[in-house]
Formats: structure tokens, C-alpha cells, sequence
């Protein structure tokens, strides 16, 4: 008899320990979604965060020398096709820099669309006078640190 007490309370020490551990596991899972489910109300209470830019830069490799109207028209083009215009309206990017010296540049886009941005950059540059197709080379945060990668900034 006091060897089946034993046994049984053994048992229930383990059953309570697997129980405790659940516990405690699926407490910081619960904890882990409360925080972010409190990250999104506080957010849709908040003011609206301002949309962050990338600056992605560039390089040509042409057997020509296009112009900054071509290459602006080409990524506007290109945007248009595969995304439509909501997107690119959304992702506005905008040509900041072009040294058609050194053939690099500057690309600004929404933090969201650089992606975007990047695999049109696939897409080659053909016109009457040359046929180009341009490679990037970093993104970065600021407009300072991308002009710094081309040679212009201190």
C-alpha cells in the first residue's frame, strides 16, 4: 500500500511538474502576442509615423551615355508596367543624384518599395543610341552616406 502511495504521488509531482512547464511556455506566448497586439493599438492611437526613404545607389554599365530624363523615364515606365501606378505612387521613387561623368546615381524610394525598386533595375535600358543596364550597388539611410559611395561627399 505505501509503495502504490509512493508510485501515485510520484506521478502526480511529474504530471504537476509537465503542467507547470505548459504553463509558463504558453505564458510567454500569450505575453508575446499581448505586446505586439498592444505595438498596434498604441500605433493606430499615435500619430502617424512619417514614411522612411532609402537612397539607393547606382551604376550605369552602357555602351552609350543616356541621359537622366531616359533613366528617370525608363525606372517610371518600368514601375508602371509590373506594379501599376497606385504603386508607384506609393513608393514615389525619385532620381536624387546622377553623375553622367562616372555614370553612378541616387535613387530615393519608400523603405517598403526598395525591393521593388532593385528588381526593376533588371530590366535593361534599350534606346536608339545605347543599351544600358543599371546595377546597384548599396542601399543606405541617409542622402550623406549614399553621395559618400559615389566619391562626392566628405
Amino acid at each position: 500500500m505505501a509503495d502504490q502511495l509512493a508510485a501515485i504521488l510520484m506521478v502526480l509531482v511529474v504530471v504537476q511538474a509537465v503542467v507547470l512547464a505548459a504553463t509558463v511556455y504558453f505564458l510567454r506566448k500569450v505575453r508575446r502576442v499581448l505586446r505586439v497586439w498592444k505595438t498596434l493599438v498604441e500605433k493606430e492611437r499615435g500619430k502617424p509615423s512619417k514614411p522612411r526613404k532609402r537612397y539607393v545607389v547606382f551604376t550605369l554599365a552602357c555602351n552609350g551615355n543616356p541621359s537622366r530624363e531616359v533613366i528617370e523615364k525608363h525606372v517610371e515606365n518600368a514601375f508602371t508596367t509590373y506594379y501599376g501606378k497606385a504603386v508607384l505612387a506609393k513608393a514615389s521613387p525619385q532620381l536624387i543624384f546622377m553623375d553622367e561623368a562616372v555614370r553612378k546615381g541616387v535613387y530615393r524610394v519608400s523603405h517598403l518599395y526598395v525591393k521593388h525598386l532593385i528588381s526593376l533595375f533588371t530590366i535593361p535600358l534599350e534606346t536608339e543610341e545605347c543599351k544600358c543596364l543599371i546595377i546597384p550597388l548599396k542601399t543606405t539611410g541617409t542622402l550623406k552616406k549614399a553621395l559618400k559611395i559615389i566619391g562626392r561627399g566628405r
